[in-house]
């Protein structure tokens, strides 16, 4: 049995993401990890799939990708995580993150111009701040004009938490991490279960 309270609002529908909505998801991320900074919890470390912290591990799925230029693009990005990400996070600031702002996570009001909830509290973890941002802003894609949703997410993000210039600086890759997580995971969730697993 689980049992949730109410929260007003409806689930972001990804395709009605313009930049108000994600100056808006800037804000209200930003507000939550102000208010989750001295959050403390025995299971903060708790060990989870999509921890980026464990991104490396993702190298055992990847076979799954039968695509070979994909493949090559994942590895890559896993590569330059290993290099250069995965060193950078000690000396990046970490407290427990939502670790999770992904569009069914995040409630809108009834007009869908204002981001009014984010739920989903089950992949809260230890880890770098700048983590969170990157998984929410992993999903303001736009391929015809990429920083379109991203610049007006950061900036937002950036006035109620200002972020250093490592945080940022580390950013576009820990958004490419999180992608090739994507990638891998559906990839080797159908490999395991069948195309017909949601």
């Amino acid at each position: 049995l689980r049992v949730v309270s109410w929260v007003q609002g409806e689930v972001l529908v990804r395709e009605a993401m313009t930049p108000l909505l994600a100056r808006s998801l800037g804000t209200k991320l930003a507000v939550l990890g102000e208010s989750l900074r001295d959050f403390d919890h025995e299971h903060k470390d708790q060990h989870i799939a999509w921890d980026m912290q464990r991104a490396l591990s993702l190298r055992e799925h990847a076979a799954h990708i039968r695509d070979r230029a994909l493949r090559n693009s994942v590895d890559d990005v896993l590569d330059e995580f290993e290099r250069r990400g995965l060193p950078g996070f000690r000396r990046l600031r970490r407290q427990v993150i939502h670790n999770d702002a992904n569009p069914d996570n995040v409630l809108v009001n009834n007009e869908g111009d204002q981001v009014v909830g984010i739920i989903d509290f089950g992949d809260l973890l230890d880890a770098p701040l700048i983590v969170d941002g990157a998984i929410a802003g992993s999903y303001l894609r736009d391929p015809r004009q990429p920083l379109w949703l991203l610049q007006p997410f950061v900036a937002a993000y950036n006035e109620v938490t200002p972020l250093t210039d490592e945080e940022l600086g580390m950013l576009r890759l820990l958004l490419r991490v999180r992608l090739a997580t994507t990638i891998v995971m559906g990839h080797w969730r159908s490999a395991e279960f069948g195309d017909d697993d949601e």
